[in-house]
């Protein structure tokens, strides 16, 4: 039943895609002060047509960004709810007070945005 249940929404779903009700975004602000100044100001959203990153303020001078997406190593995996593992996608730098639009970034993807280059293979922590 989950299975017929999760083909129906994706199928709904494709379909409200296709009328253009595909509207759904996902923002996410990132902020750290101190002293009353900014550390570090980010501002991410993800839309079905890619990501806009912005970098707001950065003590460093840039934002530094890593993309992560589920990567599925079998189609039925994801259909049958198990949870398919992160595997970093991109990553960049904005410099602060500029944007960067990446058409390509899906929309369920998590994002990691710090002052300094990010080293870790992994997700940031929360």
């Amino acid at each position: 039943m989950r299975v017929l249940t999760t083909l129906f929404t994706s199928a709904l779903t494709t379909l409200l895609a296709l009328a253009g009700c595909d509207e759904s975004k996902v923002t996410s602000i990132s902020r750290s002060s101190a002293n009353g100044i900014d550390l570090l100001y980010s501002k991410v959203t993800l839309a079905s047509d890619g990501g806009n990153f912005e970098c707001l303020a950065s003590a460093s001078g840039q934002c530094h960004y890593a993309v992560f997406a589920r990567q599925c190593d079998h189609p039925l995996r994801k259909v049958l709810g198990q949870k398919c593992p992160l595997v970093r996608q991109q990553q960049f730098s904005v410099a602060a007070g500029k944007h960067l639009r990446l058409p390509r970034v899906q929309r369920d993807s998590q994002v990691c945005v710090q002052r300094k280059p990010i080293r870790a293979a992994q997700p940031c922590a929360t």
